[in-house]
């Protein structure tokens, strides 16, 4: 954010070409407001559309660069805020120049923010402005849903057809230990990875088809003939996964921000909020046949079919940080006890937060509010 408001504040003056100036600014309003949409969800209750205006603290918001230890903005300032500047940066992209031709997706573009603007609709609770905006990236093209072995390739390389935005990691810039690949790939060459597995909910596993390529990302029964890893120093546990693998020795791969699959799904689950259930069954479709080419026409309706399509939400973004965000902007509660392989102590024996509870506000940090006096702490 402050660099993002330091070339804000100062890129109109810049020497240079004007298309060049529109397109950094427009990155830096994207960027922003992504930026600002992740706290406000991380620190501040819900955003509630029934509510409004959502007079609840968000955070503290600087715009300019010489802004210091404001007060916490409500949470409708935020998300004011967090609107305007996608809405400024699609105006801004209309006139400005490409950017890097090796890797553009790792760049906050139109796509994206379009992108940007559909998931913070949907967070909002405005679902015909979810449908729309999440339209409007279909539309724009140049991406594409995966091929099943696309699917099965390692969910490391910038380059598939379906990223939409993410990070891309040069060899010479891993970070064998803090990089996410470190903490979540099969096959990282880290003592994190090497010893503890990462595994998903079995109930999720046994809800995914068997006919569905994104079954083929968890093996219940690891052995060394259906799950051979690097050397003998990799533990096998049950149901661990094999979605991320590392692109280069030791942690190094491109990150998922954003993929086309959540447009499809943003369609779907705001149409079935809105009660139009053909068009939600209609995008639920496209990406599940994609997915399994056994799938039918779903005839879930009401409640069920919205269960569904939070399923097929859990299992095609797994570990990409979507759940924890879900569960938030919809009010529901963590229930871990229904998970058969969870492992209490993983979570210090948290098995249960109920919705609406002060646990889902991050507490703000003592350094942040030892250096700005302005700012008071969450409950």
């Amino acid at each position: 954010i402050g660099n993002s408001n330091a070339l804000i504040d100062n890129i109109d003056n810049a020497v240079g070409v004007q298309a060049d100036k529109n397109r950094l600014k427009a990155e830096a309003l994207a960027m922003r407001a992504w930026s600002y949409f992740n706290l406000v969800q991380i620190y501040a209750k819900r955003y509630d559309s029934t509510a409004i205006p959502n007079t609840q603290l968000g955070v503290s918001m600087p715009l300019k660069a010489t802004d210091q230890k404001l007060p916490r903005s409500t949470v409708e300032e935020v998300y004011a805020q967090i609107n305007k500047d996608l809405n400024d940066a699609v105006a801004l992209f209309a006139t400005a120049s490409a950017p890097s031709a090796a890797n553009p997706k790792s760049h906050l573009r139109l796509i994206s923010t379009h992108a940007l603007i559909a998931r913070v609709a949907l967070t909002q609770q405005y679902y015909n402005k979810a449908i729309l905006a999440a339209q409007q990236v279909i539309a724009l093209g140049g991406t594409s849903l995966m091929t099943n072995a696309e699917y099965q390739s390692g969910f490391n390389n910038i380059n598939n057809p379906e990223w939409i935005w993410g990070a891309f990691v040069q060899d010479d810039q891993g970070d064998t230990f803090g990089s996410y690949l470190a903490q979540i790939s099969m096959d990282g060459n880290t003592s994190y990875i090497r010893g503890v597995p990462k595994r998903i909910n079995q109930a999720l596993f046994d809800w995914i088809p068997a006919t569905d390529v994104r079954k083929t990302m968890w093996e219940p029964a690891p052995t060394a003939v259906n799950f051979p890893l690097p050397t003998t120093a990799f533990a096998r546990t049950p149901y661990m996964s094999r979605k991320f693998k590392i692109k280069t020795l030791p942690t190094i791969g491109d990150v998922p921000y954003i993929r086309l699959a959540e447009m499809y799904l943003i369609i779907a689950e705001a149409n079935a909020r809105l009660g139009r259930e053909v068009p939600a069954k209609a995008a639920l479709f496209t990406l599940a046949l994609n997915r399994n080419p056994s799938y039918v026409l779903s005839t879930n309706t009401g409640a069920a079919l919205i269960t569904e399509i939070l399923n097929s939400r859990r299992v095609e973004f797994w570990a990409e940080g979507l759940r924890w965000y879900d569960l938030k902007r919809l009010n529901l509660p963590l229930d871990r006890t229904v998970v058969p392989n969870y492992v209490s102590a993983s979570a210090g024996g948290v098995l249960q937060i109920p919705a609406g509870d002060n646990l889902w506000q991050f507490a703000i940090p003592l350094s942040e509010l030892q250096a700005n006096p302005n700012s008071v702490p969450n409950p």
